[in-house]
């Protein structure tokens, strides 16, 4: 009995070491929120949708995860901003839980990636991600739309990452703002300001891996 023991100890450390670690950040409202069913998906259309301000999607010919990769680029530094945005995304209901999220690679100039939910402007919440560290390197929010606000960033494997956000969001519609971004932990707010930002700013992309996703309370 005490050598079963043992086998179960040994193999329940090694299957710990082997696990892919997991940046979380909580504002404390809930736990557990990822462990949600999915009512269903977000349709959100294809990146001829896109709106682009100041980046161009550079199809580099290659694929991960069967999904092809592109190359979001800042090449426009005449513009004040520079993202991408998928705008008018309808929701079911006010009040509903969804989780975002998207996968990215960072480049040599650039560790950074904004994520922007977005309602009636000035509301919104902004999240950045330090893909470098594996950590949330803040957030903001203006308005009262969403709440209890879970950031997750999780590393996938060849430099990719997961990011995440799962939240509640007050409004029948919003808009989704996201790309690189390289400005100081205080400027989180203005993530995506041509001024506060650097030339050098890129990172890859799968387009096909952004999923809205309406889940269980």
């Amino acid at each position: 009995m005490k050598k079963i023991t043992f086998l179960l100890l040994l193999i329940s450390l090694f299957s710990c070491k082997d696990g892919k670690q997991k940046y979380e950040y909580n504002d404390g409202t809930e736990k557990n929120q990822s462990s949600s069913n999915i009512i269903k998906e977000i349709n959100i259309g294809g990146i001829d949708k896109w709106e682009l301000r100041g980046v161009k999607l550079i199809d580099i010919d290659s694929t991960y995860l069967n999904n092809k990769i592109f190359k979001m680029k800042v090449v426009d530094h005449e513009e004040s901003y520079a993202f991408a945005a998928i705008n008018n995304i309808k929701l079911a209901y006010t009040g509903g839980r969804y989780r975002i999220s998207m996968i990215v690679k960072p480049s040599k100039e650039n560790e950074n990636y904004g994520i922007r939910i977005q309602e009636v402007y000035p509301s919104r919440f902004d999240a950045v991600f330090d893909l470098d560290n594996e950590v949330v390197r803040g957030t903001y929010q203006k308005g009262d739309f969403i709440e209890k606000n879970k950031i997750e960033v999780e590393p996938i494997d060849n430099g990719w990452y997961k990011c995440m956000i799962d939240t509640y969001i007050y409004a029948s519609y919003f808009r989704l703002v996201f790309g690189p971004t390289n400005v100081p932990k205080d400027q989180t707010k203005s993530w995506e300001s041509e001024l506060l930002n650097n030339s050098n700013r890129e990172i890859l992309i799968l387009p096909n891996s952004i999923r809205i996703e309406e889940l269980e309370h």
